[in-house]
């Protein structure tokens, strides 16, 4: 369905605003109804598109890591493994400070009408209780890292030397010859002259350096390699542990094998020091174990 038609077809408000428990707080989360939502799925393809084409003419591949297809956690943190000191930013409430017209003229090449009819567009994207990207839209990833196309651009003239990544709302920076100080003056000049409305939570900016760094949930040790944070591992060994000793009963109340084990596939995926390969080869009979519980678990959800 036209994006356009979409709008007109869905039940107002067209943006549904809830509470998810993330596991320590609750979290809002707005949403855009049907059939809405899959109208921005659809248009999200499009857009996609166009981002990396954006992104490969401006000279900023290496930039964003977040919805991007190929690109992950890992390679976030793998892209600023060589230096050795890493300065790490968050933005508070990043995609309630991304306006329409932050993106918008951008979108021209794939809706060429979207500054004709500016007002449909802006329903279909902008949650109107913040008048930002909606949190849970299928394009809000997309279009905020377009919107921070001129940002990046501008931090990267003022830092030629620099390593810079962004996932979602997380900045880092490495391989600076600047301070931390000098380096956030940088970026807080940056912001300026793009004329973004993205404000920094200095709360969550942080120095990494050697065998302490760490960038979202992937940690490097003193020989440059990417591992699990250490709290994950810990946490892991003591349920394969538990396991082992007391059986299947023993498995986290709050957890199952479904979650153990796609935990375990993400760490494995994650660690290139080799550990969680050699804990799953140590506990081999605890992940047989899991595997068979995991297919009980899907047999009772299809019963």
């Amino acid at each position: 369905m036209d994006l356009k038609e979409a709008v007109k077809a869905t039940p107002r408000p067209l943006i549904k605003h809830f509470k998810t428990w993330t596991g320590t707080k609750w979290r809002t989360v707005a949403e855009p109804q049907e059939p809405l939502k899959t109208a921005l799925k659809e248009t999200n393809a499009v857009l996609s598109v166009l981002y990396e084409a954006l992104l490969k003419e401006n000279g900023l591949k290496d930039i964003p890591q977040a919805y991007r297809a190929g690109h992950s956690v890992k390679d976030n943190a793998k892209i600023h493994a060589r230096n050795r000191t890493w300065y790490r930013y968050d933005f508070s409430g990043f995609y309630d400070t991304v306006r329409f017209e932050d993106f918008a003229p951008r979108l021209e090449a794939i809706l060429p009408d979207i500054m004709k009819n500016a007002n449909t567009y802006r329903d279909a994207f902008i949650d109107p209780d913040t008048n930002g990207l909606t949190q849970g839209s299928p394009t809000s990833g997309v279009l905020a890292g377009i919107a921070c196309i001129p940002f990046w651009l501008e931090l990267k003239r003022r830092l030629p030397k620099a390593t810079i990544t962004q996932y979602s709302d997380d900045l880092c920076v490495s391989g600076t010859r600047f301070s931390q100080w000098e380096t956030t003056r940088e970026i807080l000049d940056a912001i300026r002259t793009t004329g973004l409305q993205v404000r920094l939570n200095d709360k969550k900016t942080r120095v990494d350096t050697d065998q302490h760094r760490r960038l979202t949930g992937v940690s490097c040790n003193a020989d440059n390699q990417l591992t699990p944070r250490r709290q994950d591992y810990r946490t892991m060994r003591s349920i394969m542990h538990n396991m082992k000793t007391k059986g299947a009963g023993a498995i986290p109340e709050e957890s199952s094998a479904c979650k153990i084990l796609g935990q375990l596939a993400y760490m494995k995926y994650i660690d290139t020091t080799g550990k969680i390969e050699k804990l799953e080869t140590s506990y081999a009979d605890v992940v047989e174990m899991l595997k068979q519980m995991q297919k009980e678990e899907l047999c009772s959800q299809i019963q």
